[in-house]
């Protein structure tokens, strides 16, 4: 099984952590959700890398990444992406997003066009539900900072999720008293939650000229399928008046709720094989210009 490197790049002062599975196959660019890290990609990147080169990004305030004091909106975290892109000397890359990382990768595609091949979207819409906006506060705002070790970890998560210990645990700083502190930082996913509560995106979808794939977990809370449907229209709208790329699809995974990364890698990983293809993507060349 292919296993990761990691490394770091600074982008605009912002030093940033990534995973690369290595290959010469198209690269893929793998983009979290909020509260999470590059580690949750890894069961779909490993079934992915015997024919794409994929590479999972620590967004700022997250993972191993910097956390600086602002630049929290959607076109912040596309800087970064583009810059690791650019970093690692590639011309074009697809790009996947899950929930956070969607709307991050709505931004890249939208702002630096002639660095995304395709685009998939994995359970997020362009505007958020007021009800999952203020549960997201509340989970925050009341989610301790560290856990004396994995049992006081386990003891704090809800009975159905208590199981889920271990993996959270393993995704977690330990000091060296082997307390447990979470990758990500409190102040700077407030921020993402605010400023993603505030407006929406609709226009970054409406400016989009890659080939596009949404992905709805089936039980979601988070993706309503209106709003599924409503994202594959406009994709599609924009595809024919603009390029002809063909139609967006959408995709529903059955049996999952919002966190399909780690819920459903396997059916994910096939979605993706099948809808990125052999297209040419991921090339080395020297580091792109401006998009």
């Amino acid at each position: 099984m292919a296993t990761a490197q990691d490394g770091f790049v600074t982008v605009g002062g912002v030093r940033l952590h990534y995973r690369d599975w290595g290959g010469d196959g198209p690269a893929v660019l793998l983009l979290h959700g909020l509260m999470a890290d590059a580690g949750v990609w890894d069961a779909v990147a490993a079934r992915l890398a015997d024919r794409f080169r994929p590479i999972a990004l620590d967004q700022r305030g997250h993972g191993l990444s910097d956390r600086p004091a602002s630049g929290y909106a959607p076109r912040d975290y596309a800087a970064d992406a583009a810059g690791l892109v650019r970093a690692l000397g590639l011309r074009r890359v697809h790009v996947v997003g899950h929930s956070m990382g969607g709307r991050t990768a709505m931004a890249l595609a939208a702002l630096y066009p002639r660095l995304v091949g395709r685009l998939v979207i994995v359970d997020i819409g362009p505007e958020a539900w007021v009800q999952n906006y203020q549960e997201t506060v509340r989970a925050v705002t009341r989610t301790p900072a560290s856990f004396p070790d994995e049992e006081a970890l386990r003891r704090w998560l809800p009975e159905r999720a208590q199981h889920r210990a271990p993996e959270l645990a393993a995704g977690m700083d330990r000091g060296p008293d082997g307390a447990l502190r979470w990758r990500w930082d409190r102040a700077a996913v407030l921020e993402t939650v605010r400023i993603g509560r505030t407006r929406g995106w609709w226009h970054y979808l409406r400016d989009t000229r890659a080939p596009a794939l949404v992905v709805r977990g089936e039980q979601s809370r988070e993706l309503r399928p209106d709003v599924a449907r409503r994202m594959a229209a406009v994709l599609d709208g924009r595809g024919a008046a603009r390029r002809g790329n063909g139609r967006a699809r959408l995709a529903v995974i059955h049996g999952c709720g919002h966190d399909v990364p780690r819920q459903a890698p396997a059916a994910l990983a096939a979605l993706l094989s099948l809808f990125l293809g052999p297209a040419r993507a991921g090339r080395r060349a020297a580091p792109a210009g401006a998009p």
